[in-house]
């Protein structure tokens, strides 16, 4: 009788240890049962302006609310960390130090779960403007005579027009402070003097909304010798925007060229798509019967002649 008794004790015993570890196997066998919402998706920045930032990103089906998490990114040694769980799925983050690069990532919390993190978005903070429109990049003074430049940079995308500003530099003491209005990436700017330093800034107009200034970037003339006429703007330009395009149908801003003109367009693997003679009355290509992707304008007047990347993409 008590060799049973302890032969049922043992058994009772061994039969609860398997049942405590086949719960305990089957719960560890879960250990991410709470990750049951979506990772967000779709961040992005907007309405940057100096010292503050718009984050965004897409709504997820069943979010209660999100936990976002901002910090210092990519070269920038001021320390920033801002978290925050909220049930937007945008929010504006200040104390930013411009010109500086952060970065954020998203969670999503449905209830008592949540989701993974997303991938951190890097930006960029701005010098202070104020909006959605970006600052543009690529400064360069080209082609300069002893009384001109052309004054050039990369298209803001969803820009219509530009200011220019253009001042007398380092050493120059004729006093020069100039704004234009463009509506193309580039400024061909005379009366300039011969040997003399001239600086220019540019900043970005979105149907209304002013971007931010860039920095300075310089440039000289070159100087005048001995026995030269004076100078004129002896260069030409022509641009087509906008560019990106998504239709295909390129206005054409001729600067300065009074004749007909050839243009070529050649596709990024070298095909020849439009060779055509450009008459002084026409304002516009048309690349709308071909594919999205990388063209070469080539265009050439006289003496004079340029070539323009072109980019034709779908609108999304």
């Amino acid at each position: 009788m008590k060799k049973m008794f302890f032969v049922l004790t043992g058994f009772l015993i061994v039969f609860s240890m398997t049942s405590v570890n086949l719960w305990a196997s089957n719960h560890l066998m879960s250990p991410d049962q709470c990750l049951a919402c979506d990772v967000p998706v779709g961040l992005g920045v907007m309405n940057q302006a100096g010292t503050t930032a718009t984050i965004k990103w897409n709504a997820v089906t069943g979010a209660t609310s999100y936990l976002i998490e901002v910090e210092n990114g990519t070269g920038n040694v001021t320390p920033f960390f801002f978290t925050q769980t909220i049930t937007a799925t945008s929010k504006i983050v200040s104390g930013l130090t411009p010109n500086k690069n952060y970065k954020f990532k998203v969670k999503t919390n449905c209830g008592t779960k949540h989701s993974n993190w997303s991938a951190s978005f890097p930006f960029g903070s701005s010098s202070g403007g104020t909006g959605t429109c970006g600052a543009p990049t690529g400064l360069s003074a080209v082609n300069l005579t002893t009384t001109g430049a052309k004054l050039t940079w990369v298209a803001v995308p969803g820009a219509t027009s530009y200011t220019v500003n253009v001042q007398n530099g380092s050493g120059n003491p004729n006093v020069m402070n100039v704004n234009y209005s463009v509506t193309t990436a580039y400024k061909v700017v005379s009366n300039l003097l011969p040997g003399l330093n001239y600086k220019f800034k540019v900043r970005a107009v979105c149907s209304g909304v002013t971007g931010s200034w860039t920095a300075y970037t310089n440039f000289t003339t070159p100087s005048a010798r001995p026995g030269d006429a004076p100078s004129e703007n002896v260069f030409r330009s022509i641009q087509l925007f906008p560019n990106p395009n998504s239709t295909g149908i390129y206005q054409i801003a001729n600067e300065e060229i009074e004749e007909a003109f050839n243009v070529r367009v050649v596709s990024a693997m070298g095909q020849i798509v439009l060779e055509k003679q450009i008459q002084v009355q026409e304002n516009q290509i048309d690349l709308s019967q071909f594919p999205d992707g990388l063209y070469f304008f080539q265009w050439q007047s006289g003496l004079q002649h340029g070539t323009e990347r072109l980019v034709k993409r779908s609108s999304e």
